[in-house]
């Protein structure tokens, strides 16, 4: 799979019937219903916002091919600083969850940095998201640290690297 920073809509996944694209505005009320139901503390659109500007960050939407309304199956946010990344946020919509969409989403910022010379690739996770550690772990993730205490209810933070 070759990817080019400026033919990344072309970018498909393997289930067909989905491509993945950059986020904007007219994303994000499917992104905020997302984000609202995947995390105890979600981010706002004013958040969403100031990532999108961020000349550092990246924000990719995950859609259906297929329908056009609520067609946002997924999205992640990420920040690539010299030959380091840290991805900061996936999520896909509940109903949509172990159907391979978050593989899909992983693919496409593995070989997004790969292509950018990106080496470490960063992320944290909650310690008990035993979904997230499985497809983290399944892309080579290896727990590097851990931030006790820093997800609400004294959850404790995984950090992770995979080096690419």
């Amino acid at each position: 799979m070759m990817l080019s920073h400026a033919g990344l809509s072309g970018f498909l996944g393997p289930q067909g019937g989905v491509a993945v694209e950059r986020m904007d505005p007219g994303h994000l009320c499917e992104v905020l219903e997302i984000e609202a139901l995947s995390f105890p503390e979600p981010w706002s659109r004013v958040l969403f916002h100031e990532e999108m500007a961020n000349p550092r960050s990246h924000c990719f939407i995950l859609r259906s091919t297929a329908s056009p309304l609520c067609s946002v199956r997924g999205y992640l946010c990420f920040r690539n600083v010299e030959d380091e990344s840290e991805l900061l946020k996936l999520a896909v919509r509940p109903e949509h969850r172990r159907k391979g969409f978050g593989r899909v989403l992983m693919d496409f910022y593995v070989a997004f940095c790969r292509e950018g010379n990106v080496h470490k690739l960063y992320l944290e996770v909650q310690s008990r998201n035993q979904e997230a550690l499985c497809l983290y772990e399944a892309f080579s993730y290896r727990r590097v640290g851990i931030r006790p205490h820093y997800y609400p209810h004294r959850q404790d933070a995984l950090l992770m690297l995979k080096e690419v």
